[in-house]
């Protein structure tokens, strides 16, 4: 059916949304796929493994959550400014503020939100986002980010923070 599609015109691509880099090793080996839909943001760097293997392809990604859950945001980047009980004190979320910390020492951005959207967009690979906005403010400030050039380098750097820091995400 999908070729059929793609012959008339109808559609380009057909992707997948693996949950796991392992789900997403098994869907692209079946040669179906093209792309995928996935997390990833300057935290969660897992699926930047598939990178190069859908850039030989010609294939694309479209990324999902660049903002972590809000967390790659000014609003929800400090922890301790968060209210008592919000869902982000939860232990769970350790990790992710301990990576947003090194990333913020070292590349010290102006904006945690431009930056989340910057280094989403930094790879040639990732054809789109995926965000989830509330207000009219929010639109403006993700096309504001969207519209400057990511830093230079931004995503290997962010790997090599990572590496030299023990928090290795790839893998």
């Amino acid at each position: 059916m999908f070729e059929t599609l793609r012959a008339e015109g109808k559609v380009g691509f057909l992707t997948t949304f693996p949950y796991t880099p392992g789900f997403a090793e098994a869907a692209l080996a079946t040669g179906t796929f093209s792309g995928l839909v996935a997390y990833y943001n300057a935290i969660e760097l897992e699926m930047a493994r598939f990178f190069p293997a859908l850039e030989q392809s010609g294939g694309g990604f479209l990324c999902i959550r660049p903002f972590l859950a809000g967390l790659l945001t000014d609003r929800r980047a400090d922890r301790d400014a968060l209210p008592a009980g919000d869902r982000m004190r939860n232990p769970s979320w350790d990790a992710a503020y301990q990576r947003l910390a090194v990333l913020r020492e070292r590349l010290q951005p102006a904006s945690v939100t431009a930056f989340a959207i910057q280094f989403a967009l930094a790879h040639p690979i990732v054809a789109s986002l995926i965000v989830g906005l509330n207000t009219v403010e929010q639109v403006d400030e993700v096309i504001d980010a969207a519209e400057q050039p990511a830093p230079r380098n931004v995503f290997d750097e962010a790997l090599a923070i990572f590496e030299q820091s023990g928090l290795v995400t790839t893998g």
